[in-house]
């Protein structure tokens, strides 16, 4: 008698505790199908972070003329990842989708607009390994032209090389006129010698990029178009990441009750049995 009343303890206990188990599974599953669709490790308070990363690193490069781009290779990555993420994510009002479209198209630009300052960057960087030499095979060949009793072509690369390092405007407005005198020296003789205008296409490359390089950077650091659209989403994620906290809880919650009534049935049924 007492072993068939053990033996009901125990398939009562296992069928309780089946049920209790049963009915989790299902509510944990039933969160998780209705809990929005964002990655765990991708938060997108990163985006604040990453544009900012984005502009330090372009300054970085600028400033050394690296032309490596796989830091600003795997930003660019990082961006197309989260903009990835962010198409997945149902977007619950109408302000929450445009504050999502113009982030799209504000980082599209970005990334094209960083396309292009890698490939500046690479051109001014190649410009300035053949500056000096070009200018020493003019010298080489002896080459020369005077202004104010001063050697033009040196005069002009130092100019060049200011500006480069420091595109001010006094700096730039040396290299226009250099270039203006470069043009006249080219254009007014009637066999252009190569080693000149080799030396004047480096000058020009030089300056264009330089210019370019600079303004998409300040473009960089003073585009503040989206700010109140991150607050948005910001505002949003929080929100999120809330309502799971508080969804956790409540099936912790389920699990401590449902343990607690289980171990009750259990002990009732013990009694009864015994």
């Amino acid at each position: 008698m007492a072993m068939r009343a053990y033996r009901n303890i125990i398939l009562i206990s296992s069928v309780l505790l089946l049920t209790f188990s049963s009915g989790l599974l299902f509510y944990k599953n039933l969160f998780s199908f209705e809990s929005p669709k964002v990655s765990s490790d991708i938060d997108f308070e990163d985006i604040r972070f990453i544009d900012l990363q984005v502009n330090a690193t372009s300054v970085y490069l600028r400033n050394n003329l690296s032309n490596n781009p796989l830091q600003i290779n795997a930003e660019i990555n990082r961006i197309r990842e989260l903009q990835n993420i962010a198409s997945d994510i149902n977007k619950e009002s109408s302000e929450l989708s445009q504050s999502f479209k113009r982030i799209n198209n504000y980082f599209n630009l970005k990334i094209k607009n960083l396309e292009a300052f890698q490939a500046s960057l690479k051109l001014l960087k190649d410009s300035l390994d053949k500056l000096i030499p070009s200018y020493n095979e003019l010298s080489k060949n002896n080459i020369k032209f005077s202004v104010d009793k001063k050697d033009f072509y040196q005069e002009t690369l130092i100019h060049t090389l200011f500006y480069s390092t420091n595109p001010s405007k006094e700096n730039e407005e040396r290299v226009q006129e250099d270039k203006k005198i470069l043009s006249q020296i080219i254009n007014f003789s009637s066999k252009p010698n190569p080693l000149i205008i080799n030396f004047s296409r480096n000058i020009e490359t030089i300056h264009i990029k330089t210019k370019n390089i600079n303004l998409l950077i300040e473009n960089f650091n003073n585009d503040n178009s989206i700010k109140n659209d991150l607050s948005i989403i910001g505002k949003y994620y929080r929100n999120q990441k809330d309502a799971r906290a508080h969804d956790g809880e409540i099936f912790l919650t389920i699990v401590f009750c449902s343990l607690v009534f289980y171990l009750m049935c259990v002990v009732m049924i013990i009694r009864r049995l015994t």
